[in-house]
C-alpha cells in the first residue's frame, strides 16, 4: 500500500472516530479540522506556528479541504454520521443551484 493510499485511509478513520465521538463535529467542519489538527500538532510534537506551517506547506499536516471531503463521504455513506443540518442542507441544494445559475 502506498504511502497517500495508507495516509487517507488514517485520515479516514480519525475522521469517522471524530464523527463519532463527538456530534457536534457533524455540523461543524472548522471544529472537525482544529480537532484532527490538534491530534497532528500532538503526534508531530510540533511547538509553534511557524513549524505548524512549515508541516503543512510539506503535506504532513492535513489539507483542510481533503478534511471535509472525507466527511462528506462518510456521511454520504453512513446515515448515523449525518448531523442536523444535513437533511436540511439536502433539501434545498436543488434550489441553491438554480440560483446560483442564474447568477
Amino acid at each position: 500500500m502506498s504511502k497517500v493510499i495508507k495516509k487517507m485511509k488514517s485520515l479516514k478513520e480519525r475522521v469517522e472516530t471524530s464523527l463519532k465521538l463527538v456530534p457536534s463535529f457533524r455540523d461543524d467542519d472548522n471544529k472537525l479540522i482544529v480537532s484532527i489538527w490538534m491530534r497532528e500538532i500532538k503526534d508531530f510534537e510540533i511547538s509553534g506556528v511557524f513549524e505548524f506551517l512549515d508541516y503543512f506547506k510539506s503535506g504532513k499536516i492535513s489539507n483542510p479541504t481533503t478534511i471535509t471531503r472525507v466527511r462528506r463521504k462518510l456521511q454520504q455513506d453512513n446515515p448515523h454520521l449525518r448531523g442536523g443540518i444535513w437533511k436540511v442542507r439536502h433539501e434545498i441544494a436543488e434550489e441553491v443551484k438554480h440560483e446560483i445559475k442564474d447568477l
